[in-house]
């Protein structure tokens, strides 16, 4: 198995496991803040509501199931906010491997085109070819 075949296949693993552990994070980006917003603004109407109701003198089990309502909703923002940030972390780390995979692949192209044309130049000059004669084929082998 050759180089390509091997990268490509690393490639595809690596991709499809980073795209498996993203998609296990519901929900992503935008969505989460809007998400945390509307927790955060229903909680702070429960909130309101169970101060209300407290200075009413309500039942205290309506009291227990408005608090437990408000504890419910602050944990579920809490826990999207967290697992974001998780995300975040995760994504920023991936980015800066890639980068410096992508500057290291780059480097070793350059390194390899830089080779091929000393091995042209090489080759050109086993052959004795004239100036004329280089350029003619280096025109034809850029067409």
């Amino acid at each position: 198995m050759d180089h390509a075949q091997t990268r490509h296949q690393i490639e595809q693993s690596e991709w499809v496991s980073w795209i498996d552990d993203d998609l296990r994070w519901w929900p992503p980006g935008r969505t989460a803040r809007l998400w945390v917003v509307g927790l955060t603004l229903a909680a702070a109407v429960l909130g309101s509501d169970l101060f209300v109701d407290w200075r009413a003198g309500v039942h205290p089990m309506h009291l227990v199931m408005h608090l437990v309502s408000f504890l419910v909703l602050g944990l579920t923002a809490f826990s999207i906010i967290r697992s974001q940030r998780r995300r975040t972390v995760r994504l920023r780390r991936r980015l800066g491997r890639l980068q410096t995979e992508a500057h290291q692949w780059k480097e070793s192209s350059q390194q390899l085109l830089r080779g091929l044309g000393e091995q042209i130049d090489q080759q050109f000059l086993r052959w004795q070819l004239s100036n004329a004669e280089k350029k003619w084929h280096f025109f034809c082998s850029k067409a």
